[in-house]
This record gives C-alpha cells, sequence and structure tokens, in this order.
C-alpha cells in the first residue's frame, strides 16, 4: 500500500469520525489545561506538549512527526513530568505514539502478507528490527533490566522513523514541511547555543529554567576540548557532538533550500545558514564539520562541479599546511589523530575483534552492564550496533539505511 493511498484513506477515516476527532482535542486540550495549571513552568509547559503530541500522533501522525524533528532540535532530553516506573523523554515517547499511530493506519496486511524482495526496504528493516529484538530477548534472559527495553526501544524507533520520513517525503508537500522545520529549529538552537556560549548568565538561566525537566545544571553541562580550556557550545543539545550534527544537518538543508528558492526568499533562508554558521563552529565537532562540509560539496557539485572541486581542493590545501588558526589545528590534530578524543577512536576500530567477539552472531543485547568478557565504551554508532546486536543486525542495519536512500534518491530523480 503507498503512503498516497494512505493518506487518502486517512482523510476519509478523518471526515467519517470528525465528532470523535473534535471530542478527541476538546478533551486533550481540557485535561492539558487543568494539568497544566496545577503544576509550575516549564513542567506545565511539557505537560501541554505532552497532550498536543499524543492528540496530534492519533489524528495525524505526520504532522506529529515534524513536531517531533523540532523537538529533536530544540528540547530533545526534556522528560515527562511524572515519573510512573520509568520517565522517558517526551521525544520518544510521542515518536513511539507517532510510529504506533503510522504503522496502525498504514495496515499493511490489509491486502496480504508483504511481498519482499532483496531490493525492497521492508526486508531490511524487518531484518534489523527482528535482530534488536532476538539480541533484546537473549540478554533479557541472562538479566532482567527495564533499561534493555528502552535501549533497544530507542534503536527500533530511530530505525522506523528514519524509514516513515523517507516514505513520507515521497510527497512534495511533506518534503517541503520537514526541510522548513528542519532549517529552521536548526537555526532556533544555533541562535540560543551562540548567545549562551557568549553568555554565561544566559546559560545558567537556561538550564536553571529547564532542570526540573530533565536537564543538567549550567555547570554540569559546559564541555570542554581535551585541553581542559577551550570551552564547546552545547545549547539544549547538552553534548556538543549532539548540537553540531543536527546543525550539519540544518544548514545544508537551508542552503539547499536558499539555492532552490526565489529571491526574497532565498535571501531570507542564507540568513538563517548565517544564523546556523558560527553555533556549527563554536561546537568544535569535528565531525560535524567534515559532514557539512561534504553536504554542502554535494550541494554545490550538482549545480557547478567545477567550482565544487576547486572548493574540496582549496579546502584541503588549507588543512593540509599548518597554521596557527585554532578551528584548523583542531580539525588536523583530529585527522591526524594527535588528540586523546582521536586516540579513542582509534582505539575502538583496533578492538573490533574483542567487541564483536564476544558474542558475534546477535551481539550482547541492551544491557546497562553486558554480562560479557569484554565491554568497551563505544562511540563509533555502527560499531555500537554491532556490540549490542552483532554482525546479522549491523549488515542488516547498513543494508536497510542504504536501501532507503538509494530508493528516495530513485524517486527525486524521477522528478
Amino acid at each position: 500500500m503507498t503512503v498516497a493511498t494512505v493518506d487518502k484513506a486517512l482523510l476519509a477515516s478523518l471526515a467519517q469520525r470528525r465528532p470523535l476527532v473534535v471530542a478527541l482535542v476538546l478533551a486533550t486540550g481540557a485535561f492539558a489545561g487543568i494539568v497544566a495549571g496545577s503544576t509550575a513552568p516549564p513542567a506545565s509547559i511539557m505537560w501541554l506538549v505532552l497532550f498536543v503530541v499524543l492528540a496530534a500522533a492519533a489524528i495525524r501522525p505526520d504532522i506529529a512527526f515534524l513536531g517531533m524533528v523540532a523537538m529533536a532540535f530544540l528540547l530533545p532530553f526534556a522528560i515527562v513530568p511524572i515519573r510512573l516506573g520509568v520517565q522517558p523523554p517526551i521525544f520518544e515517547l510521542g515518536l513511539a505514539a507517532t510510529v504506533a499511530s503510522a504503522l496502525l493506519r498504514s495496515r499493511p496486511f490489509a491486502n496480504g502478507p508483504p511481498k519482499l524482495s532483496l531490493a525492497n526496504p521492508h526486508f531490511w528493516v524487518t531484518g534489523f528490527l527482528m535482530a534488536g529484538l532476538v539480541s533484546t530477548a537473549i540478554s533479557l534472559s541472562r538479566s532482567w533490566d527495564v533499561q534493555q527495553l528502552q535501549y533497544a526501544a530507542k534503536l527500533g524507533l530511530g530505525v522506523t522513523a528514519f524509514y516513515l520520513a523517507a516514505n513520507w517525503s515521497r510527497r512534495r508537500g511533506f518534503a517541503r514541511k520537514l526541510t522548513f522545520v528542519i532549517a529552521t529549529a536548526g537555526a532556533l538552537q544555533a541562535v540560543l547555543a551562540t548567545a549562551m556560549y557568549f553568555n554565561p548568565n544566559l546559560s545558567e538561566a537556561v538550564f536553571g529554567w529547564v532542570e526540573s525537566v530533565g536537564y543538567p545544571t549550567a555547570s554540569a553541562a559546559i564541555r570542554y576540548l581535551p585541553d581542559g580550556e577551550t570551552v564547546r557550545a552545547v545549547g539544549t543539545a547538552v553534548d556538543p557532538n549532539v548540537l553540531g550534527a543536527t546543525l550539519a544537518i540544518a544548514v545544508v538543508i537551508a542552503a539547499s533550500l536558499a539555492s532552490s528558492s526565489r529571491r526574497g526568499r532565498a535571501v531570507l533562508w542564507w540568513i538563517v545558514v548565517l544564523a546556523i554558521i558560527p553555533a556549527l563552529a563554536f561546537s568544535m565537532s569535528r565531525g560535524a564539520w567534515l559532514g557539512a562540509a561534504f553536504g554542502a560539496f554535494g550541494l554545490v557539485w550538482y549545480r557547478r562541479p567545477a567550482i565544487a572541486w576547486a572548493i574540496l581542493i582549496v579546502g584541503a590545501a588549507a588543512v593540509a599546511i599548518p597554521t596557527r588558526l585554532s578551528p584548523l589545528e583542531h580539525l588536523r590534530s583530529g585527522l591526524l589523530a594527535r588528540d586523546p578524543a582521536s586516540a579513542l577512536r582509534l582505539e575502538e576500530i583496533r578492538r573490533v575483534p574483542d567487541v564483536v567477539g564476544a558474542s558475534p552472531a546477535f551481539g550482547l543485547g541492551f544491557l546497562t552492564e553486558p554480562v560479557a568478557r569484554y565491554s568497551l565504551e563505544i562511540s563509533n554508532a555502527l560499531l555500537w550496533i554491532a556490540e549490542r546486536t552483532g554482525l546479522v543486525g549491523a549488515a542488516f542495519y547498513l543494508v536497510a539505511t542504504a536501501s532507503i536512500l538509494a530508493t528516495s534518491l530513485r524517486k527525486l530523480r524521477t522528478r
């Protein structure tokens, strides 16, 4: 069943059940207002956000997904204001509701079992989720831990949400909304992160305000380079590498919108690009810098290949030639593995046989303290997945993401 068919069925269903939808909205608004009015901000705001997200997920999961994307950029670690055994971030709970609503509405087995083939992303996504389920079951048999299920759910949600976004993005309307949300939310986070970077008092005020919804204090959130002196921008993403990764995506998308818009809108989007760049630089995230650079290279190469190659050569020369510029020296030290952070990543790669060898087929699962003969703190995403879900899960993950990308690119080329 195609996404367009699902959307038509959704609209028809909403038209038939308009009273139910109106009642759900009114009930959600009333309950959110009562709860929000009885608590102090920002907890009251988080209650309101939570109920709005859950209502949106029930009515329009695609719109709820856009809201979750915005929250991932702005307040990714804001938690549910009440503890019921666990206290998950609103982003994760809302994303779970959105994914569940979308899957229930799509009714994948309405016309019988889906026809899966090696060229179909469904096959690889399903395979990866099954590998994660098996690894989780194995780890649960060793020791019970609620966080196991949370970690497994996070990984499954991430892959499933990525797949849903790729499907929804086949529609021009959703793709435009998604790029708009990413670029504008990225700019808002960038402006806030830059202001907090230069103004410690503002940083204290922001973290003091959101501390009641799960955020650390400003002193606990501050991050440095390995030299212990150079402060890194964190914004409300807390981790400078998370901030840098999200802003790298946002700046490339904003540049794409600027280069494809008419003059008036193009100027606004270039202003957005300029607003994002300082925070991206102050995050001191070399991976984010490289990601943004390659994204920009691809964007320029698509329109002006000669200029793109010239920029690449000049950039490579700037990195290769020794200078006293701090950002270039920081990037160069990473590429040459001359600092502790780079050495740690090389050590992770060197110990791949030990990390994966502890349980090569289906991994260690998602135990907080894996019962294994060897364990290592992993920062590499793919290696982390291989350690948790084994070589089977890592292979399915790689092919799943590659197949989704390939399918999306084929769709783009037909336009």
